[in-house]
C-alpha cells in the first residue's frame, strides 16, 4: 500500500516514492484563473496542507523541473490551458518556518542563513553571462560574502531580477509560513523589528517588482496591512472566511472516505467525523488532514494528534486573560453551544489582550474554533472531540499543576464508580485550589466548572450540558457512553441559599431527574447524581438505574 505522508510536505518526494497523495492540483487552475492577481495570501491553520500545496505549485511551474512525471494521473492534467504552463517559469520557494530566536540578532542570522540556502539552489547564476555586473555582485555577496553590501530585505527582490535576466521570463515567488517568526516573537521586545523585517522582505519582493510574474504567501493569520502588507494594494487574501479555494486545504468528506476505504476501514468514518471534522473554510466542510493521517498510521486509534504538534499558547492567552464575559463564552462552548462574535479578519498584535475580538479571531484562524457566517457576525464553536480534549487540558493547566489534573482523573473515576464520598472530597479540594468563591454565583457556573473539568474524557463519552433532551426536559449534564466499558452519568445541580439546605436541595435535584425522566434513552447502567452546592461546600446523592 502507498506510504502515509506523515510529516512529509515535499510533493516531489511523495510522488517519487509512491506516497498517498490527496489530489489538490486543481489549485493550479484556480491560481491561473486569477491571472490578473499579482500576489496571493493563503491563510489556514497549521498542518492543514499549506506547505505541501506550495511544494506542489513549485513542482508544477518550476522551469528547473522540466520533463518530470509527478503529475501523471492528477486532476490538473485534464486542463490543457494549465499544462501549457507546466515548468515554464523560474520559481523561488522559501519557508520562514522555524525562525525562533531569543533576540533580533539571532532572528536576523537565521533569516540570512535561510536566504543563503535559497540562493544556493541557483548556483549557476554566478557563471551566467546574462547577468548584469550589479546582479552578479549581489548574488556573490549573499551566497558567499554574508550580506556585506546587500540588505536582507532586498534579497528576494534581487534574486527575482537575476532569474528574470537569466531566463528572460518573469519569476514566481513563494513564501511559506510568513507569520511564523512574528508569532514566535509575540510579547518579545524585538517583535516590532521582526515585523519590520518581514514587511520589508515581502514589500520589496511583491510590490512594483517588474521581475515578478506572481507571488504566493502562506501563513496561519492575516496580519494587518499596516503591520506587514502596507502598500500591497494588489494582494488577494484567501482565508478561512473566504469562499474561493475552499476545498484545497484540508480534506473533504469524499477525500476522507476514499482514504479510509483505501486503508481498509471505511466503517471508521463516523468515528473520524466525530473526532476530526467540524471545520468550515468558506463554503466547504473539511477534516483535519494531519489528525486523519496520524489516526490511520496509529492503527485507527482516536486521540488528539494535531493539537500535540505544537504549543497551545493562543488558547492559554484567552483563558489567562478571561473576564466574566469570556468565562460565560467558555461555558457555552463547553456545553457544545455556539457563541456569536464579530471577528477581525486581519490581526493587529497590539489588540491581543485588549480587544476580545482579536483573540477570538486568532482562535478561529488557528483552528481552535470553527467559524460559521451568521449575518454580520460569526457563530463560533469547538469543532470536534479532539479540540474538546485540548480545551480541557488548557483549562486544567491554567487552573494549576499536574497534581490537579491527577485529581480530576480521580474525580471522574469516582463518578463512574458511584463513589459519592470521593467525588465530594475531590470537588471540594479542586474548588478550593483552582478558583475564587466569587465566581460561584449561579447554578450555571457550577455546571460550566464541572463540564470544563471533565471535557478531556469525551473520547469515550459525549458530554451534554442543557442540550440533550431526555424525557421531559434537559438535564444539567449528561455523560453518554459512546464506546468501551463504562456507565452513563446524569447530573442535576442545585445552588443552595444556605449550607443547611444542601441535603434537601440534593434530594430535590434527584427528584427532578426522576420526575423529568432525564435518563430516558440511555442504554445500560446509568448513575444518577443529585448535587447541591453552597459556595465551595457540596453534597452529592446517587442512585443507579439500567436503561434499555
Amino acid at each position: 500500500m502507498k506510504g502515509l505522508p506523515i510529516g512529509n510536505d515535499d510533493f516531489k518526494y511523495l510522488r517519487d516514492n509512491d506516497g498517498y497523495y490527496v489530489d489538490k492540483t486543481e489549485l493550479v487552475k484556480e491560481i491561473l484563473d486569477n491571472r490578473n492577481t499579482k500576489a496571493f495570501l493563503f491563510t489556514r491553520p497549521r498542518r492543514f496542507g499549506k506547505s505541501l500545496n506550495m511544494s506542489m505549485i513549485d513542482a508544477f511551474f518550476n522551469i528547473q523541473y522540466k520533463g518530470n512525471g509527478w503529475f501523471e494521473g492528477l486532476k490538473v492534467t485534464t486542463h490543457s490551458d494549465c499544462m501549457s504552463e507546466m515548468n515554464e517559469s523560474p520559481v523561488m520557494f522559501i519557508s520562514l518556518k522555524g525562525l525562533e530566536a531569543e533576540s533580533f540578532e539571532r532572528f536576523e542570522r537565521l533569516l540570512k542563513n535561510r536566504l543563503k540556502k535559497l540562493y544556493g539552489k541557483f548556483e549557476f547564476l554566478k557563471d551566467s553571462n546574462k547577468l548584469s555586473d550589479r546582479n552578479r555582485s549581489n548574488y556573490l555577496d549573499v551566497a558567499y560574502e554574508d550580506f556585506r553590501t546587500v540588505d536582507p530585505t532586498e534579497a528576494l527582490m534581487n534574486l527575482s531580477d537575476m532569474l528574470c535576466e537569466h531566463y528572460g521570463k518573469r519569476c514566481i515567488i513563494i513564501v511559506d509560513e510568513y507569520d511564523n517568526a512574528i508569532q514566535n516573537s509575540y510579547g518579545m521586545p524585538f517583535q516590532r523589528q521582526v515585523l519590520g523585517t518581514i514587511r520589508g522582505l515581502l514589500t520589496n519582493a511583491l510590490k512594483s517588482n517588474e521581475s515578478l510574474r506572481f507571488g504566493i504567501v502562506t501563513g496561519v493569520m492575516q496580519i494587518a496591512k499596516e503591520s506587514v502588507f502596507s502598500g500591497l494594494n494588489n494582494l488577494y487574501v484567501n482565508s478561512i472566511f473566504s469562499s474561493g479555494f475552499n476545498e484545497e486545504f484540508g480534506f473533504t468528506e469524499s477525500e476522507t472516505r476514499d482514504m479510509l476505504e483505501y486503508y481498509g476501514h471505511p466503517e471508521k468514518y463516523d468515528e473520524v467525523k466525530d473526532w476530526y471534522d467540524g471545520y468550515r473554510f468558506g463554503d466547504a466542510e473539511v477534516y483535519n488532514p494531519w489528525s486523519l493521517v496520524s489516526y490511520i498510521a496509529e492503527g485507527f486509534v482516536p486521540r488528539k494528534y494535531w493539537a500535540g504538534t505544537s504549543g497551545n499558547e493562543v488558547l492559554t492567552t484567552l483563558v489567562d486573560s478571561a473576564d466574566d464575559s469570556v468565562w460565560s463564552d467558555l461555558e457555552s462552548l463547553a456545553k457544545g453551544h455556539a457563541v456569536r462574535k464579530s471577528l477581525d479578519q486581519s490581526v493587529v498584535y497590539s489588540d491581543i489582550g485588549r480587544k476580545s475580538s482579536a483573540i477570538y479571531s486568532i482562535l478561529a484562524m488557528c483552528g481552535y474554533l470553527n467559524a460559521r457566517k451568521a449575518e454580520d457576525s460569526y457563530d463560533l464553536s469547538i469543532p470536534n472531540s479532539e479540540m474538546y480534549q485540548v480545551y480541557s487540558e488548557v483549562l486544567l493547566q491554567c487552573a494549576g499543576s499536574s497534581e490537579i489534573a491527577s485529581r480530576i482523573r480521580g474525580l471522574f473515576k469516582a463518578m463512574r464508580s458511584c463513589d459519592t464520598a470521593s467525588m465530594e472530597d475531590a470537588l471540594r479540594d479542586l474548588m478550593r485550589e483552582t478558583v475564587s468563591a466569587k465566581i460561584f454565583d449561579s447554578e450555571h457556573v457550577y455546571q460550566a466548572y464541572l463540564i470544563g473539568m471533565t471535557m478531556g474524557f469525551c473520547g469515550n463519552y459525549e458530554i451534554y450540558g442543557d442540550r440533550l433532551e431526555s424525557g421531559d426536559g434537559f438535564a444539567d449534564i449528561i455523560f453518554k457512553r459512546t464506546s468501551g466499558p463504562g456507565v452513563n452519568i446524569v447530573v442535576e445541580l442545585k445552588r443552595s441559599r444556605k449550607e443547611s439546605d444542601l441535603k434537601s436541595d440534593a434530594e430535590k435535584a434527584m427528584a427532578q431527574i426522576h420526575e423529568k425522566d432525564y435518563a430516558h434513552g440511555l442504554k445500560g447502567r446509568t448513575i444518577l447524581y443529585g448535587t447541591s452546592f453552597y459556595s465551595k461546600s457540596l453534597l452529592i446523592i446517587a442512585e443507579e438505574t439500567f436503561g434499555h
